[in-house]
């Protein structure tokens, strides 16, 4: 059964919590469950490109959310870039007035500026995090069977 103070949820901060990348992938994950929610905090964490190619995921769906503070994370420039546009969008779906036509008109120019370069560089860093996605979650097996082995061993 779903809580319903998840659906009210519009600002969160969780930032300064030593949130790896094992509970930042679960966050991304989750992110659509709280629809409402429109700033989310997780500055000053341990997040790597691992968590921030999810979010860059599932900001694509998610309709409100206009800020996602990975700063002060190990997250590269291209993921925090690509998750700033992805906001950005969202805050033009907005209704016209709360979103003025100028910044409509500046940010579809933006948009359009937009290298093929950097697209190029942004999917090639979308999968290379994938792939260390795949290693981490291998990793974690490894260990988890390691651990398992010994302790059968011993007991």
């Amino acid at each position: 059964m779903k809580s319903r103070l998840g659906y009210q949820i519009k600002n969160l901060d969780i930032s300064d919590n030593f949130i790896t990348d094992a509970s930042g992938v679960k966050l991304a994950e989750a992110i659509n469950s709280v629809p409402r929610l429109e700033t989310l905090n997780l500055s000053r964490n341990t997040l790597t490109e691992v968590s921030a190619a999810i979010f860059v995921d599932e900001i694509r769906t998610h309709q409100r959310l206009h800020k996602l503070d990975l700063t002060t994370n190990l997250v590269p420039l291209r993921f925090i870039h690509e998750i700033n546009k992805r906001c950005y969008q969202n805050n033009d779906k907005g209704d016209d007035k709360r979103v003025p036509n100028l910044r409509k008109a500046l940010s579809k120019e933006i948009l359009h500026s937009t290298s093929n370069l950097k697209v190029n560089l942004i999917q090639q860093d979308y999968r290379h995090a994938q792939e260390k996605r795949g290693e981490y979650q291998v990793r974690c097996t490894q260990t988890k069977d390691n651990f398992w082995a010994v302790y059968d061993g011993e007991h």
